[in-house]
């Protein structure tokens, strides 16, 4: 959501954490849905 609070903790614990999951990570505090949106249309587009 806008204004996450522990947004750039929780983006540094999934980093830290391997998952069986693909996943990007933004860096600090930078990011939200709207760079999300972007990056998963980008990577779809790429896909068709």
């Amino acid at each position: 959501p806008v204004g996450f609070v522990g947004a750039a903790e929780s983006k540094q614990a999934l980093a830290e954490h391997p998952s069986s999951l693909e996943h990007l990570v933004v860096r600090g505090r930078r990011g939200g849905s709207a760079i999300a949106a972007a990056a998963l249309n980008a990577i779809a587009s790429e896909i068709e």
